[in-house]
């Protein structure tokens, strides 16, 4: 049982709050996007701007986060893409994508899911307390007009 979205587009959306903590926070990152072309740039920095200037989240603060992906069609072809919003506002795009691989044309978005976690590549980045986010309202889509 739970929500299902079967589709060649799909938008994930969710609420979220860091906690305000009592040390400052690394530069931290999202986590997020694979498919067929992983080699090349699974993993890769997705700047995340608006009008050039960087996007940082703050804590104690209430965001919409919503994720829209469109697999390329035909599978054989790097015509995917994925956008992220910001509170109604693209703060990062990914054009040119190949989400699926060749002979893969069945292939659909039929699966979402959401993982956190805190830390880099060193203890510089733990915390001293236990940290939390909190995540409310989360919504499953074929649009981006659905998940807003």
């Amino acid at each position: 049982n739970g929500l299902r979205v079967v589709s060649l587009a799909s938008a994930y959306s969710v609420a979220l709050r860091l906690q305000a903590a009592r040390q400052s926070i690394p530069r931290g990152s999202l986590q997020g996007l694979c498919g067929a072309e992983m080699a090349s740039w699974c993993g890769r920095d997705v700047n995340t701007d608006v009008d050039g200037s960087p996007v940082y989240l703050q804590t104690g603060r209430w965001y919409r986060m919503t994720l829209y992906v469109e697999l390329n069609e035909p599978a054989s072809e790097s015509n995917g893409m994925a956008a992220l919003f910001l509170d109604g506002l693209e703060v990062a795009r990914m054009e040119g994508m190949q989400w699926r691989g060749d002979g893969a044309d069945a292939t659909l978005i039929d699966n979402w899911g959401l993982s956190t976690f805190y830390g880099g590549s060193d203890s510089s980045w733990a915390p001293s307390e236990d940290m939390h986010i909190y995540l409310d309202n989360v919504t499953l889509a074929g649009s981006i007009e659905k998940a807003r």
